[in-house]
């Protein structure tokens, strides 16, 4: 191996490393701080999706119906960022989700414009992005209660990746 590669590859080996230990808790960390900050500003009437969540909330009245989603957020939040009813509060932000994709069916001029799906509004492109919240949910899923898969070793982990990127 050339010394450029014992380089490279020392250095991928540190990363990974890195990788292996936090990002699982960066990951939990910034939803929880996402969801806390997104739940406050519905609890204290400042949040952007206020008349959203108003006009999807049909037959309730739009500040109970903001607070009830500021509260669920909040509690989502600090269930991430402390680990408390992870095993729960993670089903419950699927839940939150299927809510808030709701607005394609429900609602589909305030996601589309022109009725185009390819044309997305601000408020579609808002609900788009919760893709990743989902899949980082996903992740943090695979992570509790007793399913949770085997975890390898950084080292052993670190070996299967340099595989990986050689091939």
């Amino acid at each position: 191996m050339a010394y450029w590669q014992m380089i490279v590859s020392g250095w991928l080996d540190r990363v990974a490393e890195f990788s292996a230990r936090w990002s699982i808790p960066m990951l939990r960390w910034s939803m929880g701080i996402v969801f806390l900050w997104f739940g406050a500003l519905k609890l204290v009437g400042e949040s952007p999706v206020a008349d959203l969540v108003g006009k999807m909330s049909d037959g309730l009245p739009k500040r109970p119906a903001l607070r009830f989603l500021g509260i669920w957020e909040s509690a989502l939040g600090v269930s991430m960022l402390t680990r408390l009813g992870l095993p729960i509060s993670l089903p419950l932000l699927f839940a939150q989700q299927l809510g808030t994709f709701a607005v394609f069916l429900f609602r589909p001029r305030e996601a589309y414009r022109g009725g185009n799906p390819f044309r997305l509004t601000d408020t579609g492109e808002f609900i788009v992005k919760n893709l990743v919240l989902l899949s980082a949910g996903l992740v943090m899923l695979g992570t509790v209660g007793p399913s949770r898969p085997k975890t390898v070793s950084a080292t052993e982990d670190m070996a299967l990746r340099r595989e990986k990127v050689c091939l």
